[in-house]
């Protein structure tokens, strides 16, 4: 349980993000429906080592920090108010990397996750999408080990532009209907281009203090990154036209449920994504620094606990390849950034610490079998 990743080599760029580790090792994300944040957190069993903090899955702040407003704002416009705080963002970010440490009971944070689309569509959010990222890389430097890369992932993107509300009369009562407005897929690449462009001050700061970041694959309409089509493009736009510190800072965090069984029934207009598209496919297998792992069908329905809907056989390939990925020596400039060393297990629909407990000794069996197995 908890395997800690051995080391094996180093090298030069900042060292400790170019170390390649030999084993993969199981982290648990902070994600789950299931209770209060304290429960949540009350429900890791006691000998799982590594957490990967969802920032954004609970307005949990007040946890953290007692002099945010009352009530509760949103966890994204409050982590970008810390961003701004001027003069005190620095502080800030010392203040939340302990209080992480102590609610965690000693813990190591490995990585952050988030969901954070607000960075595409037009208004007042996106600036505050990027400053709330900002701030966790900030947090995320004051937690990093020194011999692994830190991984930050969120969401690369909302494809929508709102919804539009029109109440029907229907008989003896009122119909809400909603309409999404999507961004026209022809102006896909010219998207991707502007995710680049408005991330730009979080990869300045991630490149300044040597953290990876990861953007996640969401399939569906209203998502930017949903598909091979957005992942190849993306790769692309980074290794041909992105300055170095793109080259060295962005990555892609591999969901196996939404790459692997989600990808299966595509959108109309979509490609399938599975491992033959992914090994055919180096820029994109090459950037995926970080993983997660949950059970799900070919909808959203939120994050299951292993082998409620598939078996060790439909993940078994997902994880040898994670683990090649591992071995793969990092060469930023040659757009080969390194892997975190972990797969982390998400369980936002598991509904008990039981089902959490079952799903993480899976995952160990599993990640044990692939550590040991020849390679």
């Amino acid at each position: 349980m908890g395997m800690e990743p051995r080391l094996s080599a180093t090298t030069s760029q900042s060292e400790s993000n170019l170390q390649i580790h030999d084993r993969l090792s199981p982290a648990i994300i902070s994600s789950c429906t299931m209770g209060t944040p304290e429960t949540v957190i009350d429900a890791i069993p006691k000998d799982v080592h590594f957490v990967q903090y969802y920032a954004c899955m609970h307005d949990d702040l007040d946890l953290f920090f007692s002099h945010l407003p009352k009530p509760r704002r949103s966890a994204l416009r409050a982590f970008a108010d810390l961003a701004e705080d001027r003069g005190a963002a620095e502080k800030n970010a010392t203040a939340f990397a302990d209080a992480l440490r102590t609610r965690y009971k000693g813990r190591e944070i490995i990585a952050f996750s988030s969901f954070i689309p607000e960075i595409m569509p037009p208004g007042e959010l996106s600036p505050k999408a990027v400053a709330a990222i900002r701030f966790l890389v900030m947090t995320a430097a004051k937690l990093k080990s020194d011999h692994r890369p830190f991984v930050v992932e969120f969401v690369g993107g909302s494809r929508t532009l709102g919804l539009t509300k029109r109440d029907v009369q229907v008989e003896n009562w009122t119909e809400t209907n909603f309409r999404v407005g999507i961004l026209p897929s022809a102006r896909l690449q010219d998207s991707i281009r502007e995710l680049v462009r408005r991330l730009e001050p979080v990869a300045l700061e991630a490149e300044k203090r040597n953290i990876i970041l990861a953007l996640q694959l969401e399939p569906g309409p209203f998502f930017l990154m949903n598909g091979p089509e957005a992942l190849g493009f993306f790769c692309d736009e980074l290794n041909s036209n992105a300055s170095q510190s793109w080259k060295n800072t962005i990555g892609l965090n591999l969901d196996v449920a939404h790459w692997a069984f989600l990808s299966k029934n595509p959108f109309p207009g979509s490609q399938s994504l599975d491992l033959d598209w992914l090994n055919r496919n180096e820029r994109v297998l090459n950037r995926i620094v970080h993983a997660h792992v949950c059970d799900q069908s070919i909808g959203h329905l939120a994050d299951l606990h292993l082998e409620a809907l598939h078996e060790e056989p439909d993940f078994s390939p997902w994880l040898e390849l994670i683990a090649r990925r591992l071995m793969t020596k990092p060469d930023p400039d040659s757009g080969v950034l390194p892997y975190s060393g972990f797969v982390s297990i998400e369980h936002e629909a598991c509904k008990s610490p039981e089902q959490i407990r079952y799903s993480f000794d899976i995952l160990c069996e599993w990640i044990q079998k692939i550590n040991t197995s020849p390679r």
